[in-house]
């Protein structure tokens, strides 16, 4: 039996210490309800994706006002922080008013903690969209998941919804600048270095010429979903055949 976290019930979460991003402020604009997502990758903390859509209706989200109240009441009880994170049930890009939400945070944030970045986790299925491409410029540090380069192993690892291709998905990344991909590795095929799937995701990363690479593996193995976690050395081991070939950033977490 798996044992998942439980969904976050509320807008404001945390803080968490992260191993990314530090003292971390989650903010969660997705229902307290169900896990809203465009995935249903089958290594996610909180189980199974039941709203598996790309356009979920508006009423399954908190209002603006709402999260926007939550926000500012977290920028005063919370005083040392490193940085407000978009995260939380799903794929917080999905909300009908993200630009917007990422502005009006971005402004509070400017007003009452200047210092505190601002940071979010997408599964990169929105970059079609011009407002969401527009709210990541409110973004200090947007990170962008990658696991696959083909379709196949795409669909094997993240359960995309029908008719998401990642091919449009490569394209949209390499289209951003200076980016951080976050590309999580299970044990199989992917950690072998002469493998067609990682060389399709050695390839894709060739074209998207990001800034960092992010390497990590899932928090727990679920032998039922084939998922294993990979150790240390084995994502060290990725991590290094990464950098024979391209001249980034790689971080292992």
């Amino acid at each position: 039996m798996e044992e998942f976290l439980p969904l976050q019930k509320g807008i404001i979460y945390g803080p968490v210490l992260s191993r990314r991003l530090g003292r971390s402020l989650g903010i969660n604009i997705l229902s307290p309800y169900r896990k809203i997502c465009s995935f249903d990758c089958i290594y996610c903390q909180y189980g199974r994706t039941t709203m598996h859509t790309s356009q979920p209706p508006a009423e399954a989200f908190p209002s603006r006002r709402e999260i926007l109240r939550e926000v500012e009441k977290a920028l005063f009880l919370h005083k040392h922080l490193d940085h407000l994170t978009f995260s939380g049930n799903g794929e917080p890009t999905l909300h009908p008013e993200f630009e917007q939400i990422a502005k009006e945070v971005r402004n509070l944030r400017n007003q009452y903690r200047p210092e505190v970045r601002i940071a979010l986790f997408t599964n990169s299925t929105t970059l079609e969209n011009e407002s969401v491409r527009k709210a990541i410029g409110y973004i200090d540090s947007p990170i962008f998941k990658l696991d696959a380069g083909d379709q196949e192993m795409f669909e094997k690892i993240d359960r995309p919804i029908d008719g998401i291709r990642i091919e449009k998905i490569i394209e949209q990344l390499s289209i951003q600048t200076l980016i951080t991909i976050q590309s999580l590795f299970l044990a199989g095929e992917m950690e072998e270095n002469n493998n067609p799937h990682f060389q399709a995701w050695l390839g894709a990363i060739q074209k998207i010429k990001p800034k960092t690479i992010q390497v990590y593996s899932c928090d727990w193995s679920i032998p039922s979903l084939g998922v294993e976690k990979l150790p240390i050395n084995k994502l060290s081991r990725i991590a290094d055949s990464i950098r024979d070939k391209y001249s980034c950033n790689v971080e292992i977490y």
